[in-house]
């Protein structure tokens, strides 16, 4: 009863929000027969910095506060060893949380990374985190620098001096949807 997103049935056809689950119409799709039971993670898309963003749960506190909530599977072997979230999930768990802020809702300071381990264990197989976004959203100054460069080049000015990875091949640049470009033309 606390879980805000978009809601669909089965076959998609029915799309509901977003809101709450409990605000959903109770009403079956025509096509499938089904009620809009299916969450689908509250897209945040900020038209200034031409970028979205989707956490995988976003929580309603209290009526009108949102948070944001992100799930992680970790092998057994990295979750027994696990004290404190890994920095790649604390920046993006605080990027949705200033998307958040930017697109006007009420937002607590508080978001949460929710790990999971993904094998079997006698213990509890989660492990949450949460964290104060007040203390870690200065983290993300580079990385805004960086996504207004790479508007002010989308809108005509010069591409960003590529200051992140080494080479095409290195880990985060296999994971960059932009790398190619980035190591396009000599920069």
């Amino acid at each position: 009863d606390k879980v805000y997103g978009t809601w669909s049935c089965v076959c998609k056809n029915v799309h509901v929000g977003p809101c709450l689950r409990i605000d959903v119409p109770y009403t079956p799709c025509p096509n499938c027969n089904t009620h809009a039971t299916e969450y689908n993670e509250l897209e945040l898309k900020d038209d200034e910095l031409l970028v979205t963003g989707s956490p995988d749960v976003t929580l309603v506190l209290r009526k009108g506060v949102f948070t944001a909530m992100e799930i992680k599977s970790i092998n057994g072997k990295d979750f027994a060893t696990l004290e404190r979230p890994i920095p790649d999930h604390i920046m993006q768990v605080t990027f949705y949380w200033l998307l958040f802020k930017r697109l006007g809702y009420n937002v607590t300071n508080k978001i949460s990374i929710l790990y999971v381990n993904k094998e079997y264990s006698f213990k509890s197989p989660y492990q949450e985190f949460v964290l104060d976004a007040t203390e870690t959203v200065k983290r993300l100054d580079p990385y805004l620098e960086t996504t207004r460069e790479f508007v002010a080049f989308r809108n005509g000015g010069d591409l960003p001096c590529r200051t992140h990875c080494a080479n095409i091949n290195s880990q985060d640049a296999k994971k960059c949807h932009v790398a190619v470009i980035c190591f396009s033309d000599g920069n």
